[in-house]
């Protein structure tokens, strides 16, 4: 997600990214667990988006279900965590 003050959003304005004018305009922006389902990440180039979607799918699958909950249940375990 770009946010002000980080390398991403400095990336994601080069790229032609339109961000938010209004503090309405942050708050509504879709940020969901659904990557492809996200307005905020128009600005990738589509080879670019499609990587990212790829790695995001094949760490995380494609259920979507929250990582803190998969990691509760024993379904995943995070790489920070070790084994």
């Amino acid at each position: 997600m770009p946010l002000p003050g980080t390398g991403m959003f400095k990336d994601a304005i080069t790229a032609g990214y339109k961000l938010p004018t209004t503090l309405k305009g942050w708050a509504s922006r879709k940020t969901k667990a659904r990557f492809e389902e996200r307005d905020d990440v128009s600005w990738y180039k589509n080879d670019m988006l499609k990587e990212y979607i790829k790695i995001e799918n094949d760490e995380f699958g494609t259920d979507y279900k929250k990582t803190f909950e998969r990691e509760r249940t024993g379904e995943y375990v995070s790489p920070m965590h070790g084994t």
